[in-house]
């Protein structure tokens, strides 16, 4: 009897979990162990916003992009179409994004997919416009998805726990050869690198500039907002359990702390959109590090021609958006290494 194919996934954010969640489905019968030195609530995954919307990707090319996120923003309408909102913290939801910058808003190469997307009359800008006490020169709107991440990481979670074949492992990897020798000695045995920022440490990142750009939010209990806006002034994101305000882009800094002066600079800027924030309790403040690269890393490579390394990081500002889709192409890389012409395996 072959040895039994394993999987070893180093990194339990949403693009480490959403590839053993999928890798599970394609390969039930598999083992997969999922090693990291943080699991949900306390992942970088956990912090983010949720909100379905491709950015800081860098150079990733555009069709990969699309591809990507395409597939994930279906992903989330079949969840929600199938009665799984709740349990997955999915949200579908209007979105108005407005910009008094002179260039306008870019045109989003996504539009073609999204639900409703249109660009804000000048009546509708002006009446914005009046709200907020800012001159708007474009936006534009569309129907999407936000999806809770720490819900969703714990639907993948309890999926994985509730086979066999599944183990967690929590350590702190600082370099590939610290699991390649037990890879090694599992002929069936494929790496698959999800670990975000901690790739720039075990493999000094290949090259492509991955650095953290550090993003701080504020979560409030406003169960009455209902509407994504995005204006220069902040963001403000439902979600099932919170509204998230936010927030920074601070590319370089590393302080994981909470900064009071960003705190109400967010506090400031959202209330601008929505007065009534203000009123809304704080749950509380969180800090994040964003995985920013050159450019999306998703690739297939050999460690000394033996063990097989997928790599998945440098998602930036978009590890929501990509996780689905890009999990899938990390499932056409696996293929061909398991039953393909010229497998090695």
């Amino acid at each position: 009897m072959p040895p039994k194919q394993k999987f070893i996934i180093l990194g339990a954010g949403i693009n480490g979990l959403s590839c053993a969640y999928r890798l599970h489905q394609r390969y039930p019968d598999a083992h997969l162990e999922i090693i990291s030195d943080r699991f949900s609530p306390d992942t970088t995954s956990d912090v983010a916003a949720g909100l379905w919307e491709p950015f800081l990707l860098g150079d990733t090319p555009t069709e990969l992009v699309r591809k990507w996120s395409r597939e994930s923003y279906h992903y989330f309408h079949d969840l929600w179409r199938s009665g799984r909102a709740d349990e997955c913290g999915i949200s579908l939801v209007p979105y108005v994004a407005v910009t008094a910058k002179v260039d306008g808003l870019e045109e989003p190469i996504w539009k073609d997919f999204a639900f409703g997307y249109g660009e804000l009359s000048a009546q509708r800008l002006d009446e914005l416009g009046r709200e907020h006490g800012v001159k708007y020169v474009s936006g534009n709107e569309f129907v999407t998805f936000t999806c809770e991440p720490t819900r969703l990481l714990q639907f993948y979670t309890s999926a994985l726990q509730r086979s066999t074949g599944v183990t967690f492992r929590r350590q702190k990897i600082t370099t590939l050869g610290e699991i390649l020798p037990a890879a090694d000695t599992v002929p069936n045995a494929i790496v698959i690198n999800c670990l975000g920022l901690g790739s720039s440490q075990v493999l000094g990142d290949d090259g492509g500039s991955l650095a953290a750009t550090r993003g701080q939010i504020r979560r409030v209990e406003a169960p009455w907002m209902f509407q994504v806006l995005i204006s220069d002034a902040g963001y403000v994101i439902p979600n099932t359990g919170a509204v998230t305000l936010g927030g920074t882009k601070q590319k370089g800094d590393c302080d994981l702390l909470v900064r009071e002066g960003d705190s109400e600079g967010i506090s400031r800027g959202c209330c601008a959109l929505v007065p009534g924030l203000g009123r809304a309790p704080v749950v509380g403040d969180l800090v994040g590090l964003r995985p920013t690269r050159s450019s999306v890393r998703l690739e297939l490579e050999w460690i000394d021609g033996v063990v097989p390394v997928v790599h998945n990081y440098g998602h930036g500002g978009g590890g929501i958006t990509l996780a689905w889709g890009c999990a899938g192409h990390v499932l056409s890389l696996v293929q061909p290494l398991i039953n393909g012409p010229g497998s090695k395996l």
